[in-house]
């Protein structure tokens, strides 16, 4: 049980540093000012089952960070419960303007075993004019082999920025 626990505190650790990144990242002039894609996102698109609500952050340097639910109710044919880790990868932007954003999550049993990956891959086309993101997004699931357990895509993904709200 001890193993258990200090896994998941150590996964609850890893995620609130990356959120305090993020949040660093929100607090510059660029990012509260919304000036392109660096800073922290929250991104929504309806599912097939429930709309689904994704905090992520575009940091400098191209490190994306993306905060999914860590405990996944499992899709059929795949084994629940499933935890998920926080997700880290890379974001750029290409020649043609758009996002383009890819994150690794490791997947793992009750006991912390792991069980598997899942890389969420997303484009975007940034609007300055309402500092929001709107694109399509590609999610796999992998066994610890690498063979594809299951894919899904949406093509109605919006993120909008999160801003600084003053407390008074």
């Amino acid at each position: 049980m001890s193993e258990r626990i200090s896994r998941r505190g150590a996964v609850k650790a890893a995620a609130f540093g990356a959120a305090g990144a993020a949040l660093a990242t929100a607090t510059s002039p660029a990012a509260a000012q919304g000036f392109g894609p660096e800073g922290a996102w929250v991104i929504r698109w309806e599912a097939v089952d429930r709309w689904r609500v994704l905090p992520m952050a575009l940091l400098p340097g191209g490190i994306a960070l993306v905060f999914d639910t860590p405990l996944a109710a499992a899709w059929p044919g795949l084994p629940a419960p499933r935890y998920e880790s926080a997700g880290v990868g890379q974001w750029g932007i290409r020649p043609d303007g758009a996002i383009a954003v890819t994150v690794f999550s490791n997947i793992s049993d009750q006991d912390g075993v792991p069980t598997g990956s899942e890389t969420w891959s997303a484009t975007f086309v940034y609007d300055p004019v309402t500092d929001t993101l709107s694109g399509r997004h590609r999610w796999t699931e992998h066994a610890l082999n690498g063979d594809v357990l299951a894919t899904a895509t949406s093509t109605n993904l919006h993120a909008t920025r999160v801003r600084i709200e003053p407390v008074p």
